[in-house]
């Protein structure tokens, strides 16, 4: 159970950082200007990187069995 919780936790963790990332990235595109290149990429490449890691999370989780009594 605690692994699964851990899980959980990460998963709530990624979902939060790319909320936000793509939260903040809506406001750089309206306030867009050509040297602000550099920190949109940063941002775009942070929200790939938690939804890589949220992949990588789900794929770890796949596989877990949990009791049927949990589930009633």
């Amino acid at each position: 159970m605690k692994k699964f919780q851990n899980e959980k936790e990460g998963i709530e963790n990624h979902l939060f950082l790319c909320v936000e990332n793509l939260r903040q990235l809506n406001m750089m595109t309206k306030e867009f200007q050509t040297n602000g290149q550099t920190s949109y990429n940063t941002k775009i490449n942070s929200v790939i990187k938690n939804l890589a890691e949220l992949e990588n999370i789900l794929n770890g989780i796949e596989n877990i069995c949990v009791p049927v009594e949990l589930l009633q």
